[in-house]
């Protein structure tokens, strides 16, 4: 038999009984509804009721409280980040730049710090990440053409594809 972990609907329609719903949550399916731009509309699993579950909340946010835990996770997950890019990137020069912003970043004082490295080393991996795409897919940036403020449209179809996969990433963090 096949095990399914997550539904992803996709699209303008789309239709779920309520007795649909209840079956994917007993089985604990994700349910994940996207626009037709692969943007996140909403998400559906099953409650967690246990002692474990509640035990796990209380420590997220007694952990959110200490604002030197913050810290130290804000480190963690950016430094995290710049190495899976690092292991991702090819060129040797690329992946020194962004080691080089990598090394700063346990030094920083401030969240307001961290993002700043994070973005000067994101202007370097994007410009060798878009290279990895043929121009024919018209694939620059992940920019949405100066709309602010407004949900992140698709202007192509790998930005298409990303928002589909961060959405599905997005859903199951928060599932968790």
């Amino acid at each position: 038999t096949i095990q399914y972990s997550r539904i992803v609907i996709c699209g303008k329609y789309g239709y779920l009984s309520t007795k649909a719903i209840q079956l994917l949550a007993q089985n604990h399916i994700n349910t994940i509804f996207l626009d037709s731009f692969g943007n996140l509309v909403a998400t559906l699993h099953e409650v967690m009721s246990s002692f474990t579950g509640i035990s796990r909340r209380m420590g997220q946010y007694d952990t959110f409280r200490d604002s030197s835990k913050v810290l130290k996770l804000q480190k963690d997950l950016v430094i995290a980040k710049l190495v899976s890019q690092i292991n991702f990137v090819t060129d040797d020069s690329i992946k020194e730049k962004i080691s080089l912003y990598c090394k700063k970043i346990p030094h920083c004082k401030s969240y307001k710090e961290i993002i700043g490295i994070e973005a000067k080393a994101g202007i370097v991996y994007r410009q060798y990440y878009v290279g990895l795409f043929d121009a024919k897919y018209g694939y620059h940036s992940r920019k949405n053409a100066g709309r602010r403020n407004k949900p992140r449209y698709a202007t192509n179809v790998i930005n298409a594809l990303l928002n589909y996969g961060y959405s599905v990433l997005y859903s199951e963090v928060a599932r968790q």
